[in-house]
């Protein structure tokens, strides 16, 4: 039998560069009784001659790694069903294999030259090597596959255990969104996330005690799809996790493996960060942030038409739109809803619609608000197609992605529970049609006058498969991985070209967009003040305790990728403090969201909704209760005064490098502080979040305080005591 899906299985090769660090023992292809030995200069990778192995960190406290008691790779075999369904799979272990060994001059070869499960034997060759490089454990390898009708989806390598440990001894920095931090492993249960996406947003995590720590990750350059998953067994005391990558090699191919690498180290989690980032930077040329991007405050995401036709502003109120941002003191719109057919329906097309102006006064409505010194963004919505649409019937069958049963992947959004809710199918990035229509899109914005286009839920959606034979992706799993990355970089390019400051925009982000992503939309974990910002057990209700226990921790990408701008999530048309004050603690741009009439209402007349303002709305209605604590124009006074205080320092805290607190020392935990380095000089950004005056002392290692501010106070002493729910910039020179 041939497989249908041959003809796009041409994976590239990857290179891999070894540099043999560690000394390696015995030789020949069987094991002596004293096994293979790699070092590095933070630890030692022993392999039995069971090819079993065990990591033993140099750091005090940091578990052994050992992989002998599981399974330490799995291999998934697909054999596909050409009459439309799912196909079979088979799982096949290390367990039932017997390894072969080859030493190299930079390190060691495992072969295992066919597979077995049970009593069948299949052709698929599997070649793992382990060298140490660049002070890492480096896993990688190939696979060869000689069965004509088999397909090898997926490998899952290494699958380790750690030797027992308690759970409140080891910290796990684990990146789902912005970030997030497990003090107390207890609370981890087990878990995954699937990269690239909104909630897998950079493919390595790390494991650390005060000391030093366990860097894992994926060293893909090509940014392929991964899955990590990470579990802590509480009656075993032994944390584990593995990575699983999606090769789809087809018989009478061979393809090589991601490689996995595993590095002890010395000191704190932001080793780990920088050693990503070390990697990342080798293998791809981030997108030019323009300078209205880094000094925008923020913006006024303002739906014109709703899905049900209602029409809340129309273009002639763009102006009026821009002097309601202006009274908040945000820079930028995010025009959604502009188009005929409202927000969240008919899509992909998108008409300048008559109903609301025409295209003439669009464009006037858009240029009314640039002459009142706005940026304006407008909306598409970057992978749905309506069912419902003269689009879909004509071109669909051209650009949708399909399962493996070739059937598409549907979704409906119901935005008013008066209305029925709107079905969609999810596109191709890798087809021709899509790419053709996003480009027209971005280029109709161009021409309307707009300085960018947002497309949404492309930062979000995880890589799923498509199965289509046409499109020009790989395999099934590089849609939406090079087919997204080859779609943006393509529209940022072009449009570059033609206006050096327009920019490509996603909803949601993780670190692959950066070529082509200069600013976001914040979608997820961390990009907003929320339950999940604090910790999973709450066994408390004091804040500052619950803050330290925090599994959300933006800082972790941040520190990341500093120079990333985006904007927090706040799906209400107001802030109050505590919102306001944590985006500006961590550099996000300000936002909100004018989605309903009664969000109109309020924005327009300072009118607080009642109870029967958001009946009807279905779709991620505001925050009521928020909007009725704070009266609008104290609200909308704070926001003034807070983004005139950044503004005013925003060379430190939009345009500086987030630092964390490294270096830093705060005598407080009601405090949280936040530094920023600008040239030779330190901000500190502190963030006293409590209802109570708060006395803090803070500094910074090899520099002295030389100024302190408050968006209220004006000038103040570095130590004064801090009033409730404020910030304060402290800064510090030489």
């Amino acid at each position: 039998m041939t497989n249908p899906l041959r003809a796009f299985f041409t994976p590239s090769p990857l290179p891999v560069r070894y540099c043999l660090l560690g000394v390696l023992w015995a030789l020949g292809g069987t094991l002596n009784a004293q096994p293979y030995q790699l070092k590095s200069a933070e630890g030692t990778l022993e392999i039995s001659a069971q090819g079993t192995f065990t990591l033993r960190p140099g750091q005090a406290g940091l578990p052994t790694l050992t992989s002998v008691n599981k399974d330490w790779w799995l291999v998934q075999l697909w054999l596909p069903d050409h009459r439309g369904f799912a196909g079979q799979t088979v799982n096949v272990k290390a367990g039932a294999q017997t390894p072969q060994f080859q030493a190299r001059d930079n390190g060691l070869r495992i072969s295992y030259p066919e597979l077995r499960q049970g009593n069948q034997v299949y052709q698929v060759a599997l070649t793992l090597d382990i060298a140490v490089v660049d002070d890492a454990f480096q896993i990688s390898g190939s696979i060869n596959n000689q069965e004509k009708s088999w397909v090898v989806r997926t490998v899952q390598l290494p699958d380790w255990e750690s030797t027992p440990t308690e759970a409140d001894s080891l910290t796990l920095y684990w990146p789902v969104g912005l970030g997030q931090r497990f003090t107390d492993l207890s609370t981890l249960g087990s878990r995954s996330f699937n990269y690239p996406s909104g909630s897998g947003t950079m493919p390595w995590f790390t494991l650390t005690n005060r000391r030093g720590g366990l860097y894992v990750a994926s060293h893909d350059p090509q940014r392929g799809a991964k899955r990590l998953s990470a579990t802590y067994n509480q009656d075993k005391k032994a944390f584990s996790f593995s990575v699983q990558q999606h090769p789809f090699c087809a018989g009478g191919q061979e393809v090589p493996l991601t490689p996995v690498v595993i590095r002890p180290y010395a000191g704190e989690w932001y080793q780990a960060a920088r050693l990503y980032r070390s990697w990342f930077d080798q293998h791809l040329q981030p997108v030019p942030i323009p300078e209205w991007v880094r000094g925008n405050s923020g913006w006024l995401l303002a739906i014109l038409k709703q899905q049900n036709g209602d029409v809340m502003w129309d273009y002639n109120s763009l102006g009026q739109l821009a002097d309601v941002a202006d009274a908040w003191n945000l820079d930028v719109l995010g025009l959604f809803g502009w188009a005929h057919g409202g927000h969240d329906y008919l899509y992909p097309d998108y008409f300048p619609d008559p109903l609301m102006g025409g295209t003439s006064a669009l464009k006037k409505g858009i240029q009314d608000a640039k002459n009142k010194g706005k940026r304006v963004v407008l909306y598409a919505n970057g992978q749905l197609i309506d069912t419902g649409t003269e689009y879909y019937r004509y071109n669909g069958n051209e650009v949708i992605m399909v399962n493996e049963q070739r059937l598409p992947y549907t979704s409906a959004i119901r935005k008013f529970h008066s209305a029925t809710p709107v079905t969609f199918v999810l596109a191709c990035n890798a087809s021709v049609g899509w790419r053709k229509r996003m480009l027209e899109l971005a280029e109709q914005a161009n021409a309307l006058g707009a300085d960018g286009i947002l497309y949404d839920q492309l930062g979000v959606q995880g890589p799923i498969q498509c199965f289509d034979t046409t499109h020009l992706h790989q395999t099934p799993a590089t849609a939406y991985t090079t087919g997204r990355y080859e779609l943006l970089k393509d529209i940022a390019d072009h449009m570059r070209a033609k206006n050096p400051d327009f920019v490509i925009m996603s909803e949601g982000f993780f670190d692959g967009l950066r070529e082509s992503i200069a600013y976001h939309h914040g979608w997820g974990e961390g990009y907003n003040f929320s339950n999940p910002f604090t910790a999973e057990t709450e066994d408390t209700t004091d804040l500052t305790t619950l803050m330290k226990r925090r599994v959300t921790y933006p800082e972790l990408f941040r520190y990341t990728f500093p120079e990333v701008v985006a904007t927090q999530r706040h799906a209400t048309p107001m802030q109050n403090r505590l919102n306001a004050n944590y985006a500006a603690l961590y550099g996000l741009r300000h936002e909100l969201e004018s989605r309903y009439r009664a969000d109109v209402q309020y924005l327009l007349h300072d009118s607080l909704p009642g109870p029967a303002a958001y009946a009807d709305p279905a779709y991620y209605t505001p925050d009521v209760p928020m909007m009725q604590s704070t009266p609008p124009t104290v609200a909308r006074s704070y926001m003034q005064l807070l983004l005139a205080f950044q503004r005013r320092f925003a060379r430190m805290v939009w345009e500086g490098t987030f630092i964390d607190t490294e270096g830093i020392t705060v005598s407080t935990d009601a405090v949280l502080a936040k530094g920023y380095r600008h040239g030779d000089q330190v901000g500190v950004m502190l963030w006293n979040f409590t209802e109570k005056p708060q006395s803090v002392q803070v500094t910074v290692q090899g520099l002295k305080a030389q100024e302190a501010h408050e968006p209220e106070a004006g000038n103040v002493r570095p130590d004064q005591l801090m009033p409730p729910q404020s910030v304060r910039l402290v800064l510090f020179g030489k």
